[in-house]
């Protein structure tokens, strides 16, 4: 059986939905894949979630599969390293999907919202360089 690792991008991403246990005891089942922990992840360092940031964590997604299916049989078993799992190939690949549409769906849920957002963390530093 082989080890295997997301992108680093990626496996950041999917470190920060490490939310309900650790890995290390529940397996696949300390994760959530929300969109809103992935809005978290992608606003931690700013306040903005671009489409090109979404399209380039879906390239590199699809990228992955696209190495996994050609790589590997469907139904063979791999060490899935950030989630502490054995997958089938398939299942891998269900994954890292599901990983895709939560991407999309938080760009979604982010976007009508940019502005506003944008607007109260401007106000929100404003008040604390008024304070210093």
């Amino acid at each position: 059986m082989e080890q295997l690792g997301f992108p680093p991008s990626i496996s950041a991403l999917v470190k920060e939905c490490e939310r309900f246990c650790e890995k290390e005891c529940c397996g696949p089942n300390a994760f959530s894949f929300s969109p809103f922990n992935m809005i978290y992840h992608l606003t931690k360092y700013g306040e903005d979630i671009s489409w090109t940031d979404i399209e380039s964590l879906q390239e590199q997604l699809s990228d992955f599969a696209e190495m996994v299916r050609s790589s590997y049989m469907p139904s063979e078993k791999l060490e899935v390293l950030e989630i502490n799992a054995i997958l089938t190939v398939d299942q891998l690949v269900c994954l890292v999907e599901e990983i895709g549409v939560g991407l999309i769906q938080a760009h979604a849920i982010y976007a009508p919202y940019r502005d506003e957002i944008e607007d109260k963390e401007w106000e929100f530093s404003r008040m604390l360089r008024a304070t210093a």
